[in-house]
C-alpha cells in the first residue's frame, strides 16, 4: 500500500480496521491485502451492530474500514448508516463481498454512505488504487458535519504560570467532553482540540500525535483556513478528539496572523460543538480573535502569591479583549481546604471571584497518562484526578450552555 498522511503509520501505510463476525473473512483480507506493507490492522468481530462508542471511535481514527457487507440484514445496514453519518473526511468504507451482488443491494449500501462495494477478488494494486483514489477525493470534498446553525462554543485554558498542568488540563477537558451528551439518545458531541503555543506547545504530544506540519504549513502559506481546509490540519485521536498540534519547530509568535487565526477559530467553531484551546502564555495581537470568539476562559493556576498575581493580569488583560468575558479558575494541583480561610480566602479578594474548581496533585498519574498517550481516565479512571476532570468537563459544559442561553435572550 501507498503511504498516506494519517496517525502514526503515515510513512509506512494505511491503518485499517476490518469488520466481520466471519473470522475466515478477517483473516483472508488480512493476509491478502494488508500485511506486506507496514498497514496497521485492527479487527471488529461483531459486525457493526455489535459496535458500541469506543468501537465507533477506532472506526473513526482508521484510514480504512473494510467489511463483509450484508445488505440484505436491515440491523446491519441501519448500524452501518448511523456510523456513517458521524464519520470524519478521512476514513474510506469499503465492502468486500464474495457472492455475487445485485446492483439493488449494493446501492442500499451506496445509499447509507459506504464509499465502494468491491469484489473480494480484486487484486491488492487494484484495492490500494481505490483507497487511494478515495481518500483522496474525500478529502477534497466539503467537510462532512460542517452546518450552518449556531457555532460551538470556544473554551480557552490559559497557565498562570509555567509548569502549572494547563496543557494537562485543556488535553484531559477535550476527552471528557466528549462524554458529556445530555442523555443516552443524545450523539457525542465534536470535540477539537487547538494547541495555540506555537512555540512550546505539545498537547497533541499528550496523546501520541505527532506534528503533522499543518500548523507551520498554515503560517508559511499565509493561508486564512476555512472549513474544508480542516482536513489537511486535524489529527484524530482514538477518543474521538480531533487535534491540531502546534509546530514541532520553534516559530516566531509574530508569524500568525489575526486573519488566519480568526478564519481558523470560525472554521472550527462550524465544525464542532466544542474547540478547546491551550493558550500561550505570552500575550499577542492574534489572541484578540481567539478571545473574542471564546466562551469560557479556564485560568488554571495555584495559590501562591506569585501564580495569583499573574492570574490577576491575565483575567485584566483578557476582559480588555472582551467584555463580559465569563473566566473560571482552576485550582491545580491542591485538594480543596475544608473551611473557606486564609490564602484561599485571600485569593478570591484578589481575583474577584468563587474558586469551584479543584483539582487535586495527580502529578504521577498525569504524566504515566502523558507517556501512554492517553487521558488520565483511561488510566486510572477512578482515581481522584480523573474524577475531577470528570467534573470539570461536565461543569464546563453547563457554563457554555447557560451562556448561549443567555446571549439568545440578550438578541431576543
Amino acid at each position: 500500500m501507498t503511504a498516506l498522511t494519517k496517525g502514526k503509520h503515515a510513512e509506512t501505510g494505511h491503518s485499517v480496521l476490518i469488520v466481520s463476525e466471519d473470522q475466515r473473512f478477517i483473516q483472508d483480507v488480512q493476509g491478502r491485502f494488508f500485511q506486506k506493507n507496514g498497514d496497521a490492522v485492527a479487527s471488529e468481530p461483531r459486525g457493526f451492530h455489535g459496535i458500541n462508542g469506543r468501537g465507533a471511535n477506532l472506526a473513526y481514527a482508521k484510514d480504512v474500514v473494510v467489511f463483509d457487507p450484508h445488505p440484505d440484514d436491515p440491523k446491519e445496514v441501519e448500524a452501518l448508516g448511523k456510523l456513517l453519518a458521524k464519520r470524519g473526511a478521512d476514513t474510506v468504507f469499503l465492502g468486500l463481498s464474495s457472492d455475487e451482488m445485485s446492483i439493488l443491494q449494493a446501492r442500499r449500501l451506496r445509499d447509507v454512505g459506504v464509499d465502494e462495494v468491491l469484489p473480494l477478488s480484486i487484486s491488492e494494486q487494484e484495492l490500494s488504487d481505490v483507497i487511494d483514489d478515495t481518500l483522496a477525493s474525500r478529502r477534497r470534498a466539503p467537510f462532512p458535519g460542517a452546518t450552518s446553525g449556531a457555532p460551538g462554543s470556544v473554551i480557552s485554558v490559559v497557565q498562570a504560570r509555567g509548569g502549572i498542568g494547563a496543557t494537562t488540563v485543556a488535553v484531559n477537558l477535550a476527552c471528557e467532553l466528549r462524554n458529556t451528551r445530555r442523555d443516552r439518545r443524545s450523539d457525542m458531541p465534536r470535540v477539537a482540540l487547538l494547541d495555540l503555543d506555537i512555540q512550546f506547545g505539545n498537547a497533541g504530544v499528550f496523546l501520541d500525535l505527532e506534528d503533522n506540519g499543518a500548523m507551520r504549513a498554515m503560517v508559511e502559506d499565509r493561508v486564512t483556513p476555512d472549513v474544508p481546509y480542516l482536513h489537511k490540519m486535524v489529527q484524530r485521536h482514538e477518543s474521538g478528539v480531533d487535534v491540531i498540534s502546534a509546530p514541532a519547530g520553534v516559530i516566531p509568535l509574530s508569524a500568525l496572523e489575526n486573519d488566519a487565526v480568526a478564519g481558523l477559530m470560525d472554521a472550527l467553531a462550524q465544525r464542532y460543538d466544542y474547540v478547546v484551546v491551550d493558550l500561550p502564555r505570552a500575550l499577542v495581537d492574534w489572541l484578540e480573535p481567539v478571545i473574542k470568539r471564546t466562551s469560557l476562559l479556564h485560568v488554571v493556576t495555584d495559590l501562591s502569591v506569585p501564580s495569583v498575581r499573574h492570574a490577576k493580569r491575565l483575567i485584566e488583560f483578557y476582559e480588555e479583549v472582551q467584555m463580559g468575558l465569563k473566566v473560571d479558575v482552576i485550582i491545580n494541583r491542591e485538594n480543596k481546604p475544608m473551611v473557606r480561610m486564609g490564602q484561599w480566602r485571600d485569593a478570591e479578594t484578589v481575583l474577584e471571584r468563587k474558586f469551584v474548581h479543584w483539582l487535586p496533585d495527580g502529578a504521577k498519574m498525569a504524566r504515566k497518562a502523558a507517556d501512554m498517550g492517553q487521558p488520565v481516565r483511561k488510566v486510572a479512571r477512578l482515581a481522584p484526578l480523573s474524577r475531577a476532570l470528570t467534573r470539570l468537563a461536565r461543569d464546563t459544559a453547563a457554563a457554555v450552555r447557560e451562556s448561549g442561553q443567555e446571549e439568545k435572550l440578550k438578541r431576543g
